[in-house]
């Protein structure tokens, strides 16, 4: 009865889903911080959805989580948690920085009027 319990803990089990939650990030903030490859030009009009996807993908990950670190164990040092935590702190406000100005890149402000046919 032991090893089957073992068989199928989370920890063993082969086909337990597995969330490999800072590849998650890495891969997103990666897609956010570069732009797309010229493969991807027909998706150009589509930049902004993805940006929002990509944002709210890192948002349900805790990525903009007060004090989600991976640095942030009861085992480090105060001093140098808070140093790594304001170095986290600034690349994610740069992150976002960046991300508004791309956004504001996509914003037209063409009025575009419809007339009717009489």
């Amino acid at each position: 009865k032991e090893e089957m319990e073992e068989r199928h803990s989370p920890a063993v089990d082969p086909y337990a889903i597995r969330l490999l939650r800072s590849q998650h990030v890495d891969y997103l903030t990666h897609s956010l911080s570069n732009p797309l490859s010229k493969g991807f030009v027909s998706l150009d009009a589509s930049h902004p959805w993805m940006v929002y996807w990509i944002l709210h993908s890192l948002d349900l990950l805790g990525h903009f989580d007060l004090f989600s670190s991976s640095t942030s164990n009861a085992n480090a040092n105060a001093k140098g948690d808070m140093t790594m935590r304001e170095v986290e702190a600034f690349q994610k406000a740069d992150l976002l920085t960046r991300v508004v100005s791309t956004l504001s890149h996509c914003w037209s402000d063409v009025f575009v009027e419809f007339s009717s046919r009489d």
